[in-house]
């Protein structure tokens, strides 16, 4: 009874992490903030749904750090990161760390807005991070 009782137990554990693992969206780290992504069609419909959270959304103290950092739980599906708003630069420095882990260096120190789209498998993705520095 007891071995039954450890195989249901483990397996509805490795259910959860199963299901973790594949509903996680992208994961942002910046500065000791945390943003999941939000999935969207275009940059447009998540610029609508953002209008729509305006007063909602929440908004760090600074934007003077170094680097952005990504996670992708789902490790076996490639990420490719793009910034939106950029200030003459095109180029988003974007390297792989660690498996799942992926780095953008912060070029807009002190903007108030940096959005960064997503793409991992065919789903589109996108943060933002707000800076309160006006």
């Amino acid at each position: 009874m007891k071995n039954y009782k450890k195989n249901i137990i483990s397996i509805v554990i490795l259910l959860c992490i199963v299901l973790i693992l594949y509903f996680t969206p992208p994961i942002m780290l910046a500065d000791g903030w945390i943003e999941f992504g939000s999935r969207a069609d275009s940059f447009e419909t998540h610029m609508l749904n953002e209008y729509n959270n305006f007063p909602f959304r929440r908004e760090a103290s600074n934007s003077d750090f170094d680097n952005f950092y990504f996670i992708n739980l789902r490790i076996w599906e490639k990420m490719s990161i793009t910034r939106i708003v950029y200030n003459g630069d095109k180029n988003t420095t974007c390297e792989l760390i660690f498996p799942g882990v992926y780095r953008v260096e912060n070029t807009r120190k002190g903007a108030y807005v940096n959005s960064f789209e997503i793409k991992r498998g065919k789903t589109l993705w996108f943060c933002d991070y707000y800076a309160n520095e006006m």
